[in-house]
Formats: structure tokens, C-alpha cells, sequence
């Protein structure tokens, strides 16, 4: 047995076009749901992190993206969530992708909605609001606990 840390690795992609960003409302019976979020998900044994995250884009949105044209803006951690398991999300910024965004899991999302960011709705995932306050204060990295107190931190 080693002593190595294992975690549960996810990308998130905010694609950002005239000064708004695409959210997704979360459906079905999934973490959430009823509630608008930036779309991503897990990343699969073996795939690199930008990888996955063009994959998601492709999977849940339907655009193509390179990974030249993702910038990380954040990486949070999150020890001991919901299901006692230790997860670190990435999230990547993307101004260019091919394709016009769609739903096309509609199972997951049942709603894509452009957002300015310091205007978004009031049913949006907390802890997606707390990443975007860290974006919009360049703040790359924070844990869970932190992030409940962002504004004291910037």
C-alpha cells in the first residue's frame, strides 16, 4: 500500500464570447440539478487533462475545440466531498471552438443560457459562483474551504 494521494480529477470550460459565458442547466437525476453550472466532467483513466476537456466540450456541447485555445483559470480543490472522495477540477477559458453550442446530452442539460458573469442567475451551482468570483479576482488556485471566503482572501 502506498501513501500517494488519489483523487478524482474534472475539467470545467467556460466559453466566453462578447463579454458572456455559457452556462448549462443541470437535468435529471445527477449533483445539482435544476441548477446552472459551466460545462464539464470527469476526466477518464489515461486521458490528459486538456484532452478531456476538449472532449467534454465535444460531448456536451457539440464544438470542437483545440487544446491550444484553452488557458487555465483555475484549479480547486476539494478533499472529502460529498462522497467522502478527494477531487482537484481544472478549469479552462475558451474565446475559440468550432460549431454553434448545443445540448446534446439532453438527459444531463436541459437549458444553455449566455451569462455576463457578474450577472448570473440565482439558481447556479454555489461553488460555480465561488470559481467565477475567483476568475474575476485572478485567483488560480483555492481549496473548498477557502473559496467560501474569497473576498477576504483578494
Amino acid at each position: 500500500m502506498n501513501d500517494f494521494a488519489q483523487a478524482i480529477l474534472a475539467v470545467g470550460i467556460l466559453l466566453k464570447k462578447d463579454e458572456k459565458i455559457l452556462l448549462h442547466r443541470r437535468a435529471g437525476g445527477i449533483y445539482a440539478s435544476g441548477n446552472y453550472d459551466i460545462p464539464g466532467g470527469h476526466v477518464d483513466e489515461g486521458e490528459l487533462i486538456l484532452a478531456a476537456a476538449a472532449r467534454e466540450a465535444k460531448e456536451e456541447l457539440g464544438v470542437d475545440i483545440d487544446a491550444q485555445d484553452l488557458t487555465l483559470f483555475h484549479v480547486i480543490e476539494r478533499p472529502n466531498g460529498d462522497d467522502d472522495k478527494y477531487r482537484v477540477n481544472f478549469g479552462f477559458v475558451c474565446e475559440r471552438w468550432k460549431g454553434t453550442p448545443k445540448i446534446m446530452e439532453p438527459d444531463k442539460c436541459d437549458e444553455l443560457l449566455w451569462a455576463k458573469i457578474d450577472d448570473l442567475p440565482s439558481r447556479t451551482v454555489p461553488w460555480t459562483v465561488q470559481v467565477l468570483e475567483g476568475y474575476q479576482k485572478q485567483i488560480l488556485f483555492f481549496d473548498i474551504l477557502i473559496a467560501t471566503n474569497l473576498t477576504r482572501r483578494a
